[in-house]
């Protein structure tokens, strides 16, 4: 997958933001929904080892 723009993944984290406080990986979780990202792409790597989206 390409990398989307900045606005695309801040709208889910404003959305969360605006009703309260909520956990990072609970908003990790809403991006990667919103983005429609299949499991694989939620399982990518990054190159450091750690996962793209916890």
């Amino acid at each position: 997958m390409t990398s989307p723009d900045y606005e695309s993944p801040m709208r889910p984290v404003l959305r969360l933001a605006a009703v309260g406080e909520t956990r990072v990986a609970d908003v990790a979780e809403h991006i990667a929904d919103d983005l429609c990202l299949s499991q694989a792409e939620r399982e990518e790597l990054l190159p450091s080892g750690r996962l793209q989206f916890q």
